[in-house]
């Protein structure tokens, strides 16, 4: 949780087929001006809803604030989610939303 006060990019991805029953685990991290990814916490769900990301990034926000940690992310770079789109806009208003260059080429048909 430490990382959750530097500036970067913040990301938010899930992986479909990491465990057994193949639940998407997802990973909230940030990039540094190295392009390092440092996680700050995993979702592992049985489906991918706005109200699961809901609780995710309530579930954030609220252990940043017991451990007293600044935590306004500036940019969320993501895939084409919109369950997880509708959950970063309601809580992170003032974040710049971003799609990750794969996705962007994927949802054009160029990939």
């Amino acid at each position: 949780m430490k990382n959750i006060e530097y500036d970067g990019v913040y990301h938010i991805d899930g992986t479909h087929g990491v465990v057994r029953n193949r639940f998407p685990l997802d990973v909230f991290g940030i990039t540094d001006r190295q392009g390092h990814l440092f996680p700050i916490a995993f979702m592992l769900t049985s489906f991918e809803t706005a109200y699961d990301f809901d609780l995710f990034y309530e579930a954030i926000i609220n252990l940043a604030e017991l451990l007293g940690l600044y935590f306004n992310p500036e940019y969320i770079m993501q895939d084409a989610c919109s369950a997880s789109y509708l959950s970063a806009i309601k809580y992170f208003p003032e974040a710049i939303i971003l799609m990750c260059y794969f996705h962007v080429l994927y949802n054009v048909g160029i990939i």
